[in-house]
């Protein structure tokens, strides 16, 4: 460890170790989960009792930092990204009432989410969402939008948008390639979408990143 990540406060007394860490999200777009979550959440040790796959990812940070050895890094990195999933899941957020989260847990909602997750590039419609979850058009509709807060045909643009930032700051795929891949039929209309939600087109975008 070198000399400037270590944070010296008083004289004498017990030590405290601190491991830091953290997540960085797109934040010109706010995913449903990340937007319902609280401002501070804790995890302590004496709660987590009937938990022990977080208390294991808690523990293994701890050791391989304590390790310090090859591959430390990446090895970090994905922990914290395993507790912060396990943390979400534990807090159930939403639970008991409309949310994200209890869209996932819904089968029929759940189904139309992970399709337009794993296929965004498809032309999927509402009257195809919907016969993906095995609910009324009707139906379908009104409760996505309960519990997502986005209409189906909304939270797929959100979707494809993500997924084209994200190509455009980690491949090297062709504009037009990443057009297709999120949906979209012809260049133009690809970057005009992507220029009205983020007010700047897919190329330029590209070359800040």
């Amino acid at each position: 460890m070198d000399h400037t990540s270590i944070l010296r406060q008083g004289q004498g007394g017990i030590q405290t170790h601190l491991l830091c860490g953290f997540c960085s999200f797109d934040e010109e777009i706010v995913h449903p989960i990340l937007a319902h979550l609280p401002a501070i959440a804790v995890l302590n040790r004496q709660e987590l009792d009937q938990e022990p796959w977080i208390q294991a990812a808690l523990t293994l940070m701890l050791l391989e930092t304590a390790l310090a050895d090859r591959g430390m890094r990446g090895i970090l990195t994905r922990l914290l990204e395993i507790a912060f999933i396990q943390m979400v899941r534990r807090m159930r957020l939403g639970e008991g009432k409309a949310g994200y989260m209890v869209a996932l847990a819904d089968s029929g909602l759940s189904r139309a989410l992970l399709a337009m997750h794993a296929d965004p590039q498809s032309p999927w419609t509402v009257d195809g969402l919907a016969r993906v979850s095995g609910l009324s058009r009707t139906g379908f509709a009104k409760k996505f939008v309960e519990n997502v807060g986005l209409t189906p045909m909304e939270y797929l643009t959100q979707w494809r948008l993500m997924k084209a930032r994200q190509m455009l700051r980690t491949t090297e795929l062709g504009l037009e390639e990443i057009a297709a891949r999120c949906g979209y039929e012809s260049l133009p209309s690809f970057s005009r979408r992507f220029k009205t939600a983020f007010g700047i087109r897919p190329g330029a975008y590209r070359k800040t990143r």
